[in-house]
């Protein structure tokens, strides 16, 4: 196997080998999708994708450079609801290695603004994502022309002060070691 030299910094080299090289072409060659790093580039991002007719639950699956690497319809229902799972998120998620998200749903109602029901799947999916350390950085309710960002009209903040679901529900029947981690600790409690 060949090995290659490339300097990193000044005075300084690092060894690559061939296999490494050849990764970081492939990696370099695929393209990223864009920046998602505001609602407006995730309502772009979904916009033309999104069926008017029935409930969809798409997510966005982000780096941690904010750059889209992929996104999936994980859901779709009827006219008016749409029966959800964050298993099914995680899952997609953890797939595509992302370090953060976006969750988008639409309203063939035309009505962007969230339901109560949107807004408490939102809070445990929020708690979930810390729990996985995948930031969850928005929430878009979309319609045809128009969007509502939750996290634009300040729902994360206002739940990062006060968790409804405390780590300790969250990580009942988990092993007892878990609590002892510094982490569950910081987290909602």
């Amino acid at each position: 196997m060949r090995s290659v030299f490339r300097t990193g910094v000044p005075g300084s080299k690092t060894r690559i080998t061939d296999l490494e090289a050849s990764c970081a072409v492939r990696i370099a060659s695929h393209p990223l999708m864009g920046e998602v790093s505001s609602s407006l580039d995730a309502f772009k991002a979904l916009k033309e994708q999104i069926n008017d007719q029935a409930e969809e639950v798409w997510v966005l699956a982000l780096n941690s450079q904010l750059q889209l690497v992929a996104k999936e319809m994980i859901f779709r229902g009827t006219a008016d609801q749409c029966l959800i799972h964050p298993r099914d998120i995680f899952r997609f998620l953890i797939i595509n290695n992302a370090c953060s998200f976006v969750i988008a749903h639409n309203h063939p109602s035309n009505n962007v603004l969230p339901s109560e029901q949107d807004l408490q799947f939102t809070q445990k999916l929020y708690n979930l994502a810390l729990l996985f350390q995948i930031a969850l950085n928005d929430h878009l309710v979309i319609c045809r022309d128009k969007y509502f960002s939750m996290a634009d009209h300040g729902y994360f903040k206002k739940w990062k002060k006060s968790p409804k679901y405390k780590v300790s529900k969250l990580t009942e029947g988990l092993p007892r070691y878990f609590e002892r981690d510094p982490y569950f600790r910081l987290v909602g409690e």
